[in-house]
């Protein structure tokens, strides 16, 4: 169990008050990262595609940090996949935390990956000629270094590079197939992105210090009812019994979760510590699977809480992630920020679960 406190971060590269800018920032993983670039007194600066979804980040950090709040300001980029796309948003910035991608899930590597990579391309092109930005951390993922694999033993650091996945997704025309395919077309376009962002700043030598996270199957509060919530919003329906998203998690393969808090904290890390360069950081806590989840939401109706239907139950023989990941550093870095450990898989479960208005 994970023990927290905020101490400042010592001689941090970009002081107190630096402009930070966060693309997608409606989503599960920037939505906390903002929260705790805000937590840590630095201003943000958050990109959607639409004044809509702009709203959902409002809503929560309004909540969270004072309506209003000055620290707070936001920047419409309808397509990032266009050249430049980010120029006006990203002035007077002084770090970039790229988070943004796509989520589709479609089946077409041309319609996924390409525009993916290129987007990635394009924002490092936007940070090097905007010279006010010192810092620029890549939301990368798990998948990137590899897909589930349960029941096989092998271990994860940082020269670990998923080439499975780009084979499957670039397998055709035709591009047909179920989630299987989506989810490696998603995964290989994880991969190849981060891939070129390191071949860019390998190329061309930015200024500014460069760091990617991997995390994988993030959990714990979401922080606004209008948010999907990524995987955290799969556990969270799944309590409240949404019986297709029961189903996709039954079947979904054993791998290692993260608390999405302590996740956006290694972001943070990664932007503000200035000896943490040129690294790949595994934001991996503990490994779990179905049976996991069902026995944790079991403990926690007895505990009080009220699921939305009578819960499922475990199946027998789904396995477990027997690999292994190079987690040392980022637990330096929470340490350096005054936690110690990862948060747990029960208060992850718990959070997820959990109304938004529990967050305020």
């Amino acid at each position: 169990m994970a023990t927290q406190s905020h101490p400042a971060i010592a001689d941090p590269a970009l002081p107190p008050g630096s402009l930070i800018l966060i693309s997608g920032i409606n989503g599960f993983i920037a939505s906390h990262i903002a929260d705790q670039f805000l937590a840590y007194g630095y201003r943000v600066r958050g990109t959607a595609r639409s004044a809509e979804k702009l709203a959902i980040a409002h809503e929560f950090l309004d909540r969270r940090h004072g309506h209003g709040s000055p620290a707070f300001e936001d920047a419409v980029v309808p397509d990032m996949g266009v050249r430049g796309a980010f120029e006006d948003a990203m002035k007077g910035c002084h770090g970039v935390a790229h988070v943004a991608t796509d989520v589709s899930f479609g089946t077409d590597p041309n319609k996924v990956i390409t525009p993916t990579v290129k987007a990635v391309e394009w924002i490092l092109e936007t940070a090097m000629n905007t010279p006010t930005v010192k810092r620029f951390v890549f939301s990368s993922s798990s998948s990137a270094a590899t897909e589930p694999k349960p029941g096989v033993k092998f271990h994860i650091d940082a020269s670990t590079w998923n080439t499975e996945s780009s084979e499957i997704a670039w397998t055709g025309p035709p591009y047909d197939g179920g989630f299987d395919r989506a989810f490696s077309v998603y995964a290989a376009s994880k991969t190849e992105a981060e891939r070129a962002a390191w071949k860019y700043v390998d190329t061309h030598k930015p200024s500014f210090g460069f760091n990617t996270i991997l995390p994988d199957f993030n959990m714990g509060p979401i922080l606004s009812e209008q948010q999907h919530g990524s995987t955290g919003g799969w556990v969270r329906n799944m309590w409240r019994g949404d019986a297709a998203m029961t189903d996709l998690l039954r079947g979904f393969a054993p791998q290692y979760y993260v608390n999405v808090a302590d996740n956006a904290k290694v972001h943070v890390a990664a932007m503000l510590m200035g000896d943490v360069e040129r690294e790949r950081l595994y934001t991996w806590a503990e490994p779990f699977n179905f049976n996991d989840l069902v026995n944790t939401m079991a403990q926690l109706e007895k505990e009080g809480m009220k699921p939305g239907k009578q819960l499922p139950t475990t199946v027998e023989g789904i396995g477990r992630d027997l690999s292994t990941v190079d987690t040392k550093r980022p637990l330096e870095l929470l340490s350096r920020m005054g936690q110690e450990g990862w948060t747990g898989f029960r208060e992850s479960t718990r959070d997820a679960c959990r109304d938004s208005s529990a967050f305020a």
